[in-house]
């Protein structure tokens, strides 16, 4: 009798010990962003930039890596090369002047609010998934949802 008792306690048991411990294995680890980020040896711009954007996640890639879920309506992408990475300050946008003033923290204001927006863009630069517009009186480079540089 206390066999038919013991025996569905035991299960029960092994059941729960099973599912707590596959629940601890297949649980996210958190990222620390700023350990990962430092292994690509940072300039202070990169390091002020995340530390205003007080983001939370981290996806790495083989070439580019996502920091998102950022205190803001933006993110950032490294595109990882052979010679380091590329910072993009990015942030979802109908119209490059958008994109600038939703980023202005990061890469500035406008010049002169008047100007008239241009695509400056070559094919060339398209079929690398790149283009190159004049907002505000500045010139800016842009990788998808991205501003990677300024043009001078």
């Amino acid at each position: 009798m206390e066999a038919k008792i013991l025996f569905p306690i035991v299960i029960a048991l092994v059941i729960i010990f099973s599912l707590s411990i596959s629940y601890f294995v297949l649980l996210p680890r958190k990222v620390d962003i700023s350990a990962e980020i430092a292994k690509l040896n940072p300039d202070e711009a990169t390091v002020q930039a995340l530390n205003y954007a007080e983001c939370k996640t981290l996806e790495k890639g083989e070439k580019v890596w996502i920091v998102k879920d950022c205190k803001g309506d933006y993110y950032f992408k490294f595109f990882i090369g052979e010679g380091g990475y590329v910072l993009g300050y990015c942030t979802n946008w109908s119209t490059p002047r958008e994109a600038i003033l939703k980023l202005r923290a990061f890469v500035g204001d406008c010049v002169d609010l008047n100007s008239e927006d241009e695509d400056l863009s070559f094919p060339e630069m398209r079929e690398y998934g790149l283009a190159q517009y004049s907002v505000c009186g500045r010139k800016f480079l842009f990788q998808g949802e991205c501003i990677t540089g300024t043009v001078v």
